[in-house]
C-alpha cells in the first residue's frame, strides 16, 4: 500500500472512531488507544503531520 492510501485508510478509520465517541459508544481514552493502533498499523510516526490526536 502506498503512503497516500495508508493515510486515507487511517483517516477513514478515525472518522468512524470519532463518530463512535460522539454517540457515546467509546470514550476519549478508547479513541486515543485506537488512534495509536491505527497509526502503527498504517505506518504513521508519532510526529507525523497526519496524526489526528484529540
Amino acid at each position: 500500500m502506498d503512503k497516500e492510501n495508508r493515510i486515507l485508510h487511517y483517516s477513514a478509520a478515525l472518522a468512524v472512531f470519532r463518530t463512535w465517541v460522539r454517540q457515546g459508544w467509546i470514550t476519549e481514552d478508547d479513541f486515543r488507544l485506537l488512534e495509536a493502533k491505527m497509526a502503527e498499523r498504517y505506518g504513521l510516526s508519532n510526529n507525523s503531520i497526519y496524526r489526528q490526536t484529540p
